[in-house]
């Protein structure tokens, strides 16, 4: 397994991850499909993403992938922050190292844009539901979101 950024070369391997993780996560009625998916993965990962998204892979096969964005903080514009947007690991690697290999190898680049003053912050991300206990790796719990359906 190795981890890397993900390149112009991956789109079509990451809209097919991302369409699986759509499919988990928010209703079918507002998934794409075929071309257009791609088109617009390829659209917002180069104006948005480039170069602060990585994947997993084995024997050239996406495993996982975790998309993130540099930005300013809405009410501190002065606080630049690096945003993980999606972290996902495909149903049949869960039970791997993948996901782990993915999150410290993010982490790690994420940490040296932090201590070169690239950024101020790192923000994850995760699921009511999920196992992961980020303050084990040095994340503090900012906030709790809801959402109305």
């Amino acid at each position: 397994m190795i981890t890397r950024p993900i390149k112009i070369q991956d789109i079509q391997q990451v809209a097919d991850v991302l369409r699986e993780f759509r499919s988990e996560e928010i209703s079918p009625d507002y998934m794409k499909s075929g071309e257009e998916h791609t088109v617009m993965v390829e659209r917002i990962l180069m104006q948005h993403f480039f170069p602060h998204s990585w994947l997993v892979e084995n024997k050239g096969e996406v495993m996982g992938i975790l998309i993130a964005h540099v930005a300013a903080m809405p009410l501190t514009p002065s606080a630049i922050v690096i945003e993980e947007v999606v972290f996902y690991v495909k149903q049949e690697f869960r039970n791997t190292r993948a996901g782990y290999i993915l999150f410290k190898a993010w982490t790690d680049y994420a940490k040296k844009l932090r201590n070169k003053g690239e950024v101020s912050a790192i923000l994850m991300h995760t699921l009511a539901d999920s196992p992961i206990d980020m303050t084990r790796h040095g994340f503090q719990k900012l906030q709790t979101s809801y959402v109305m359906e």
